[in-house]
């Protein structure tokens, strides 16, 4: 398998021979024995071209479509739906319009802390990470779209899942504001011992965010490559500065050309 940190280390996630098919004329073959793992503190990000199923192998890790062959694990337990284990982010921000900040993050967490003098000091402490202080009591509307994933974030990260799925994020923000909360995510979960599966289209924002990389084929997709990446932690957009940057990333990206042509 693609993906874990090393074969000592026993993997949080694991995606054994996944097939996914959507049922229209003619049927669609997403996703053809995709396999790989993940470790506890690793992020894998799933790269490839448009329609490569990248997103479906995503929604099948939530639970959320159910693959016609293969299986997904969780700490060795099979996953057959939506779980509070794995926590998700999408490219739309999906905050409840409704609801505060503070209201935001703290939905999800009444199960796990019954006691509300203990869940309001975790929720402060999110708003405190992502950098929304005097933020708590504002509304959806009333923040950035770069505030309004940090929320998405911070509400996905609060529950402390084992896995943490990223559906391309930041794909709707302008690209300053996109490094910038690269930058703070690999912050975010280098500190949690729970795998990250993130799905991107960005080659630099991968590079930034994934300790492996994992490219796709065309449709149906398989996976063809997977790539330790080079530059450690802490990364930021400093390495970009980097005299092997530029080689690296044309290797990632002719790989995915060459599925494109």
């Amino acid at each position: 398998m693609a993906g874990a940190l090393g074969l000592t280390t026993p993997a949080k996630l694991e995606i054994r021979d996944l097939s996914i098919s959507f049922a229209s004329t003619p049927r669609v073959h997403a996703v053809d024995k995709v396999s790989l793992a993940v470790a506890p503190g690793e992020t894998v990000c799933l790269l490839g071209p448009s329609g490569c199923g990248k997103s479906s192998v995503l929604r099948a890790v939530a639970g959320f479509i159910t693959p016609d062959a293969g299986e997904v694990r969780v700490d060795g337990r099979v996953v057959r739906g939506p779980g509070a284990d794995r926590g998700m982010v999408f490219q739309e921000y999906a905050l409840f319009p409704w609801h505060t900040v503070s209201r935001n993050i703290e939905f999800g967490l009444h199960k796990r802390i019954p006691d509300g003098e203990a869940r309001q000091a975790l929720v402060r402490s999110w708003i405190a990470k992502v950098k929304l202080g005097g933020f708590d009591h504002a509304y959806p509307r009333q923040l950035s779209g770069g505030m309004q994933q940090r929320v998405a974030i911070a509400r996905a990260l609060a529950p402390d899942p084992q896995v943490l799925l990223m559906d391309e994020p930041f794909g709707a923000l302008d690209a300053q504001t996109r490094v910038l909360m690269q930058e703070m995510l690999e912050g975010l979960i280098s500190e949690s011992r729970g795998a990250v599966l993130f799905v991107t289209h960005d080659i630099d924002e991968a590079l930034i965010v994934g300790d492996t990389l994992c490219i796709m084929s065309k449709r149906p997709g398989r996976l063809i490559e997977t790539i330790r990446n080079p530059f450690a932690r802490p990364r930021s957009a400093h390495i970009f500065e980097h005299s092997d940057y530029g080689p690296v990333k044309a290797r990632i990206f002719e790989t995915i050309r060459r599925e494109i042509d």
